[in-house]
């Protein structure tokens, strides 16, 4: 289980930082939060370093504003708890445990 928080940890950094960040290698890669170098530089921006394809749009960008990038952070963070707290209630936590209660299953009882 260690193992598998350290790769959910990385993940959500990973998520956060292309979210959060100004226009990067990472974000252009996946191709959010950027566009053609020409247009970044032209929103004040550095000039990106690295070969990014032209976006075939009329804005020749998707870098989205600073305010809307930290609600739609929170919006992957409250994703996260919401699926965190189902996991802890519903599936491993007291819903399951009522639900068990009230429907056991019914196997077949082996003679030996």
């Amino acid at each position: 289980n260690y193992a598998l928080l350290v790769v959910w940890g990385f993940l959500m950094v990973f998520t956060s930082y292309m979210l959060l960040a100004d226009p990067n290698r990472i974000g252009c890669s996946f191709r959010l939060n950027c566009g053609t170098a020409s247009v970044i530089e032209s929103l004040g921006y550095k000039k990106p370093t690295w070969s990014i394809e032209a976006y075939n749009s009329h804005l020749g960008h998707n870098i989205i504003p600073l305010a809307s990038r930290y609600k739609l952070w929170g919006y992957c963070i409250g994703n996260m708890a919401a699926a965190n707290l189902w996991q802890l209630f519903v599936v491993n936590g007291p819903v399951r445990n009522m639900l068990r209660r009230k429907r056991p299953l019914e196997r077949l009882r082996v003679k030996m």
